[in-house]
């Protein structure tokens, strides 16, 4: 049942784009006069209101779809399984092979690029839905009657607002970090701006909306609360200060995981991610499940158990007697480690669900049981997406890679936070070098976010250059969307031309008509 709602993203984000373009391009098109208007559909201020909640719950199942997350998680090496669903053999075979972007691809492969692809464009689409329809000379209303007690109708029209800028900003920020191009567009755009532009003038639009959403927020009343039924268990945000930690968070995120390489991370604006991760979020941003439009795959699977397990590299982190891939000769056991989360956070299992026929490098022994109550039976409690201490981890690494000596001890507390909290680790100090703490910061992200947002582990992948050489920094526009603009399909993946220590040299692989390039 939640696969059918997975893919129902897609065919809602076709539409909700397609609305867009005709939109924006009404005197291309004959009028069906038994067609719905606009005014019609939207037919209040509430109506245009009630596009924000359905808009995140679009974007947060494009964030954690079925494909994407395990398919995904499997190519970079945080999961580990050889089963043909969510194209999981395909990204985790070594050597690496391309990834199959062309329009005679399974279903689980087009469902990597084309879940996000669609549903992020289609939560993009509701949130610029209703900021055309509150603002701007086009606006069918001004005003949403506010449902908040003592807040006045004007002030609750602002945290409806900074709210739809808010789902803006969240969207361009996850196309931006999971392909290497997008559109760049807003409630302003006409049709000829659906022209596909770097990653990163699609990450520089989300930062400005995010920074408007967090302007207008911070110029609100403290008791202006976030929408109700807007994000899953996050009702009683206040917007002028938790809301604004929240943004301040995502904006970090945007500078922080842009590099595609690790030479590029030197480039990165570590003074701006600084300061905007000391003004984020002091709470975890985990959205709670409901069973019916918030939950998470990645947790499902992995309490399962048969499906997916931690691959063998995180096992290795925690227990260094142990390798870091898989041996093809042996049978690995339990391991030991002194971080106390192998424990708490990890179970292991004695034997491998996967055929060994297909490679033992698929193998491993290990689930993640630190979020018990997603499964098949109930798919509740909180879903991380950005930890806190994903945060203070972003603070931590900026003020090492700055050398702001003054602010190193605070940086050193909050990496102890959770590695001597949670994982009963010897505390790291002020007198570690540089490379020990960045090395400490390395280690808590994957042990201590294991499970959070899939951009997350993607950016560290990227940007520590952990994965298989060959894997995909990141992914390529969907092939069915390269056809309806007449531009060539490509793809990215696999090891010939490749160098070992840098996988940002991959080279787009451009298709013939016939895709025979692709098997």
């Amino acid at each position: 049942m939640k696969i059918f709602k997975t893919k129902s993203i897609k065919l809602l984000g076709i539409s909700l784009l397609s609305l867009f373009i005709f939109a924006t391009c009404a005197d291309l098109v004959v009028e069906n006069e038994n067609s719905p208007k606009t005014e019609d559909v939207l037919a209040s201020p509430t109506d245009i209101e009630s596009l924000l909640p359905t808009g995140f719950v679009q974007w947060w199942q494009a964030a954690t779809g079925f494909e994407q997350y395990l398919g995904v998680m499997v190519g970079i090496d945080y999961f580990t399984s050889s089963y043909g669903n969510a194209d999981m053999k395909d990204r985790g075979a070594e050597p690496r092979i391309p990834y199959n972007n062309s329009p005679t691809a399974t279903e689980d492969q087009a469902a990597i690029a084309e879940g996000p692809w669609y549903g992020m464009y289609g939560a993009l689409t509701q949130g610029s839905d209703v900021i055309r329809n509150l603002t701007g000379p086009e606006a069918l209303f001004d005003i949403v009657p506010s449902s908040q007690e003592d807040v006045s109708d004007a002030d609750y029209t602002k945290m409806v607002i900074a709210s739809a800028k808010y789902l803006q900003g969240l969207s361009l920020s996850f196309v931006g970090q999971y392909f290497d191009q997008g559109y760049a567009i807003d409630e302003n755009s006409v049709a000829a701006d659906l022209v596909l532009k770097p990653y990163t003038d699609v990450l520089a639009l989300a930062d400005q909306k995010l920074k408007e959403a967090a302007d207008i927020a911070a110029a609100l009343p403290a008791n202006v609360l976030f929408g109700t039924d807007y994000i899953s268990g996050f009702e009683t945000l206040s917007m002028k200060t938790d809301f604004v930690q929240l943004v301040n968070t995502e904006r970090a995120r945007i500078k922080i995981y842009a590099p595609r390489k690790a030479s590029e991370v030197a480039a990165v604006d570590w003074a701006a991610v600084k300061d905007l991760s000391n003004k984020g979020i002091t709470f975890d941003f985990s959205p709670e499940g409901d069973d019916m439009f918030w939950y998470s795959y990645g947790m499902l699977y992995n309490n399962i158990g048969n499906w997916v397990r931690v691959d063998q590299r995180i096992i290795h982190m925690m227990d260094p007697t142990q390798p870091a891939r898989y041996p093809a000769t042996s049978t690995l056991g339990e391991a030991s480690s002194d971080d106390a989360r192998l424990t708490s956070d990890y179970a292991f299992y004695a034997s491998s669900p996967f055929p060994p026929e297909r490679g033992y490098y698929y193998h491993g022994h290990y689930i993640s049981n630190r979020y018990p109550d997603h499964a098949f039976a109930f798919a509740g409690g909180p879903m991380p997406y950005t930890l806190k201490a994903e945060n203070d981890l972003m603070y931590a690494e900026a003020v090492i890679r700055l050398d702001d000596t003054a602010n190193k001890p605070a940086a050193v507390a909050k990496i102890n936070e959770t590695r001597v909290t949670r994982g009963n680790l010897a505390p790291v100090t002020i007198l570690n070098t540089k490379a020990e703490l960045l090395d400490a910061i390395k280690y808590e992200r994957n042990v201590e976010l294991y499970l959070s947002a899939l951009t997350t582990h993607m950016a560290d992948a990227r940007r520590y250059e952990t994965y298989v050489a060959g894997s995909l920094p990141h992914y390529p526009v969907p092939a069915s969307e390269l056809l309806l603009l007449l531009e060539d399909i490509y793809t990215f993946g696999g090891n010939d031309k490749v160098s070992p220590n840098n996988p940002y040299s991959l080279h787009i692989k451009r298709l013939d008509k016939s895709m025979s390039r692709i098997k």
